[in-house]
């Protein structure tokens, strides 16, 4: 399986703390068994950052049942 997910973390992180955290959740989600790639965004949670995800929305609920229906 194939996964797309965004974490969001902390405005006042470093870049490199924020890259840390996105690749430590990669590198779990590679363990699990059924997860032969991991796709992970890091999103800053400011005001851009809210309005990005609220854009995003309808496009990932969207591809969200792509998924569900077997594309990898």
């Amino acid at each position: 399986m194939d996964v797309l997910l965004h974490v969001v973390v902390d405005a006042d992180l470093t870049l490199r703390r924020a890259h840390d955290i996105g690749e430590a959740v990669e590198l779990r989600l590679i363990e699990e068994g059924d997860v032969c790639h991991a796709v992970v965004h890091v999103d800053v949670d400011d005001e851009r950052g809210r309005r990005k995800r609220a854009a995003e929305g309808e496009l990932a609920t969207r591809e969200e049942g792509a998924f569900a229906r077997g594309r990898t």
